[in-house]
């Protein structure tokens, strides 16, 4: 049978087998993507790591990235929102010991410390978290160093949390320690590639407030046992991490320069100019007029900066809402009348900032703050999409990366210090630092549907009731501890609670008497035909 991917001759009368021709199976098969065509001949093709890219372009990426989340507001607000909706008012560890009364000592404990893990004293842990997740917006990435303190400082637990930023462990610093160690963007890797150091200067390399002496410089190892670094990893292998807006970088500033002219052109348009002609220059011309008549003309602003003919000094064109301008005779003006973009203004705005949003990861109406056009599901679907992206970076990198570690990290500190005592702890160690992280709640537009839908789930037992409290950004035994608190207040001071299924009053009937059980139906009937006999 003939191979379908041969080509024969059949003139000698008997089938011979010729070699296929290359450039048409190229030509008839293969993938669209790899072809060099006249359409494809400008698109870029490269197949280096992303770590390639960053160790030669990342310190330029990154400070784009941050001027883009200092001037541009589409950028500042989407790095609002992006640390808000991932952060909230902090993701919080709920320990798992079964002790009741131990459990509560450790949480306890851990409140206490929050508002000293901080090793500039400016906030607190979950603080920290936010300028985390501002990092990873803005930067990519973020560095957070161990710091233990003296037993005798006065501490609830002898330990502080220091962020470094990006640029204080250097993206291009690529070399072979004297030790056999391999260091790849400013991380110092063993034999078997696991993170054994991280180099980094004495301070901040491109903050002018620092004194400058030798040592500004210096790089220094810093064992990455006392470094969390976090960051998203967008492919196997990558070492750093890449701003959430790098992608959308170009387009939104080519925007903001469109805008800016577009201002421009509608505030020359916006000024009423009148002009004087004169036959002959018996006044002073314009460039010579009292400086009074020239109220509103910004300092050092030259009237006449440029010689005509004649000798005089012809005026400079300057523009002021109500402002007289007198003319030479013989000269007119005429004004440019551009092009107004009418109704496309809009639809291509609209469009530029969908895509912009799109590649930064955050919903058009959050990052602009516009929410004409938009509906109770179309923004609900948005939102569900952005939670759904969160969370992964939430449990992927900030829990795994930063929370977890420091909790253990903590609770490590805590029994050596003696701020706490748990038995056994060497031994059932893995079991004490066990904690459940609580992210932060999701607030709908629509509470009360939602509410009604986690309540029927948990009344069909197809979902617990820790999970819908949990989902709320508390801690399930936490609440139960303090409503049982509540119901023993309100009976020992005799406040009584109406029950919320409780039928309401009809009108002209007496009241029964509140915080009172309702019979059912059948004793109220029982009840009526013995008072009927």
């Amino acid at each position: 049978m003939p191979k379908p991917h041969l080509r024969y001759d059949w003139s000698a009368g008997s089938a011979r087998a010729v070699a296929p021709d290359v450039s048409q199976i190229r030509a008839s098969m293969g993938f669209d993507a790899t072809r060099n065509t006249r359409r494809m001949a400008r698109v870029p093709i490269s197949s280096q790591h992303t770590n390639s890219y960053l160790t030669s372009e990342g310190t330029r990426l990154r400070a784009r990235a941050e001027d883009a989340a200092r001037n541009n507001a589409y950028v500042t607000s989407a790095a609002d929102s992006f640390t808000a909706n991932l952060i909230g008012t902090g993701i919080k560890p709920s320990f798992l010991i079964k002790a009741v009364a131990k459990k509560r000592e450790v949480q306890q404990l851990w409140a206490d410390w929050t508002d000293e893990a901080d090793a500039e004293g400016i906030t607190d842990y979950y603080g920290l978290q936010a300028l985390i997740g501002r990092a990873l917006f803005s930067q990519g990435e973020i560095f957070a160093r161990f710091r233990p303190r003296r037993f005798d400082e006065g501490y609830t637990v002898p330990l502080q949390i220091q962020l470094i930023p990006a640029a204080m462990v250097p993206i291009d610093l690529n070399r072979t320690e004297p030790t056999g160690r391999v260091t790849r963007m400013g991380i110092e890797f063993n034999q078997i590639g696991q993170r054994t150091a991280y180099w980094c200067y004495r301070n901040h390399p491109n903050d002018s407030t620092v004194p400058f002496d030798a040592n500004t410089a210096e790089l220094v190892p810093v064992p990455a046992s006392e470094i969390m670094h976090i960051y998203w990893p967008g492919d196997p292998g990558q070492i750093r991490g890449t701003p959430k807006s790098a992608s959308s970088i170009v387009r939104l500033f080519l925007l903001d320069s469109y805008d800016d002219h577009e201002l421009e052109r509608k505030r020359t348009a916006a000024l009423f100019t009148s002009f004087v002609t004169k036959t002959t220059p018996t006044e002073a011309v314009f460039g010579e007029q009292d400086v009074a008549a020239n109220a509103g003309v910004p300092d050092g602003f030259n009237m006449g900066s440029h010689a005509g003919a004649g000798g005089l000094e012809d005026p400079v064109a300057y523009l002021a809402p109500g402002m007289l301008h007198y003319l030479l005779p013989g000269e007119s003006v005429e004004n440019a009348a551009p092009a107004d973009v009418g109704n496309s203004y809009e639809p291509f705005q609209y469009r530029n900032l969908t895509a912009a949003a799109s590649g930064m990861g955050v919903p058009y109406a959050k990052m602009t703050g516009d929410l004409k056009g938009t509906s109770y599901g179309s923004q609900r679907a948005a939102d569900l999409e952005f939670r759904r992206r969160l969370e992964q970076l939430q449990w992927g990198s900030v829990i795994y990366q930063f929370c977890r570690p420091v909790v253990q990290r903590w609770l490590d500190t805590a029994v050596l210090s003696r701020a706490i005592n748990l038995r056994n702890y060497a031994e059932r160690r893995r079991e004490y630092v066990r904690v459940k992280h609580i992210t932060p709640a999701w607030p709908w537009i629509d509470p009360l549907k939602d509410m009604q839908a986690e309540q029927i789930a948990v009344k069909e037992r197809w979902k617990a009731r820790a999970d819908v409290i949990e989902a709320t950004g508390f801690d399930a035994e936490e609440v139960d501890e303090r409503i049982k608190a509540d119901q023993t207040r309100e009976t020992d001071l005799g406040i009584v609670v109406p029950r919320p299924d409780a039928p309401p009053a009809i009108s002209g009937a007496p009241a029964p008497p509140q915080g009172a059980e309702p019979e059912p139906e059948q004793e109220q009937a029982s009840a009526r035909r013995q008072e009927a006999a």
